[in-house]
């Protein structure tokens, strides 16, 4: 009773994950205002946010319309989240007194998710599958 898994889908998952997470770490928060007239914005667009958006959506994208196996899919989700909790853990600011706040919250999911993908990948690295 063997699944396929096919390598399309992790990779490409893999691709635009770490692309969302560059959006995060590497991207200035860039703001660009439309019309460039201090007093009476328009429209103000931050090119940080355009960027974690529109990755996020492709990444949803990829993951509702790939059409793959069960196996698959779960694999592809499964290395996006690793990725997106190594991110968490290694990029966030935990000592940083400007976000004192919200560090305590932060560390909480960073452990809970911690756990997550342990469980994540001992159901994929079992015999049992």
């Amino acid at each position: 009773m063997g699944h396929k898994i096919t390598a399309g889908k992790p990779v490409a998952s893999v691709l635009v994950t770490l692309l969302w997470i560059v959006g995060f770490v590497a991207i200035p928060s860039v703001s660009w205002h439309i019309p460039d007239d201090p007093k009476n914005y328009a429209l103000a667009l931050n090119l940080k946010w355009i960027w974690i958006v529109l990755f996020a959506v492709i990444w949803l994208m990829f993951q509702l319309f790939w059409n793959s196996s069960k196996e698959t899919s779960r694999l592809s989700m499964a290395v996006s989240f690793t990725l997106l909790w190594l991110a968490l853990v290694f990029f966030f600011p935990f000592k940083d007194p400007n976000i004192e706040s919200q560090a305590g919250a932060a560390a909480f999911f960073a452990l809970a998710s911690g756990l997550g993908v342990v469980l994540v990948w001992t159901r994929f690295l079992s015999d049992e599958v």
